[in-house]
């Protein structure tokens, strides 16, 4: 269904209803283009269309009763049983055309535009990448990745998807062993239902460690807080770790003293 939705060409619903009004058809087109520039860009924009395309459709059927007098009762025919029809399906046809694109363009939640005052946010930390071109280090990205979901989860008012589940969601996408392909990161994290995810890479700096880090909305993609933080080894990464829990909670959730605790399993020594 994903890959129909943003790689393949939806049938002409012209095809699919042979009365369908040329300009609904061009607003379902638009409602569906794949260049998401291109596509409606609020919800807003599509229902005042529809009003457009409703208000002349019934002007036009009102001109037409008006000018063209019938000299005795007709018949219902199918035909005609199928125009007085019209009208509904356009209703009804908006209606699901307009629950479509809004769950297609936002993720669950979209009805909330802005977070709901003392709510709690949900946020994963999808993946953190090895790009220190050490194959020995494979694991450390994962140890990060659960150090990180496990110091976060400590926190008041912020609610984090556990790793089980995301590496369940990632196995969905890649082989065991693989690594999750560029750009996945967001749709792990929307299937994930969260309002942010945290993702980020591990690289080597000679003998020094440095993990690089940002959060983003789920919504919109954007970066809420990129960071990036430095050791001296492997022995390091729990004080990069809480270093980085610290910051980002700070800003998240100002104000709120973070807790981390540490998770840690030496994997080769």
């Amino acid at each position: 269904m994903f890959d129909s939705i943003l790689h393949k060409a939806p049938a002409a619903p012209i095809r699919l209803n042979p009365d369908l009004p040329a300009e609904l058809e061009r607003i379902i087109n638009k409602a569906l283009e794949k260049d998401r520039n291109l596509r409606y860009q609020s919800a807003s924009d599509l229902r005042a269309d529809l009003r457009r395309l409703k208000r002349d459709t019934d002007s036009g059927r009102s001109a037409a009763i008006a000018t063209a007098a019938e000299p005795a009762r007709q018949p219902i025919t199918a035909a005609r049983l199928k125009k007085r029809r019209l009208p509904a399906l356009i209703t009804a046809a908006a209606a699901l055309l307009l629950v479509s694109v809004l769950l297609w363009k936002w993720p669950p939640g979209f009805l909330s535009k802005a977070p709901v005052p003392g709510a709690r946010r949900v946020l994963a930390v999808v993946e953190i990448e090895n790009m220190t071109q050490d194959s020995s280090l494979d694991w450390l990205g994962s140890a990060v990745a659960e150090l990180l979901t496990t110091n976060l989860a400590q926190a008041e008012g912020l609610d984090v998807i556990s790793s089980q589940r995301v590496r369940g969601l990632i196995r969905r996408r890649v082989k065991e062993g693989e690594r999750l392909p560029p750009g996945q990161t967001h749709d792990v994290a929307r299937e994930a239902g969260t309002d942010l995810f945290l993702s980020g890479a591990l690289l080597k700096l000679g003998s020094r460690l440095r993990l690089d880090l940002q959060v983003q909305e789920t919504a919109t993609g954007k970066v809420l807080f990129p960071d990036k933080v430095e050791g001296d080894n492997i022995q390091s990464v729990f004080t990069m770790v809480d270093q980085v829990t610290g910051r980002i909670l700070g800003r998240l959730l100002p104000g709120e003293a973070p807790r981390p605790r540490r998770m840690w399993s030496r994997h080769g020594g």
